[in-house]
């Protein structure tokens, strides 16, 4: 559904804001 879907968006966002702010 959409739960997986999201899942790997938000991971992918803190990876970038990982990125970001580091």
């Amino acid at each position: 559904m959409v739960l997986p879907y999201a899942a790997e968006v938000i991971s992918r966002l803190c990876v970038l804001a990982a990125y970001t702010c580091d």
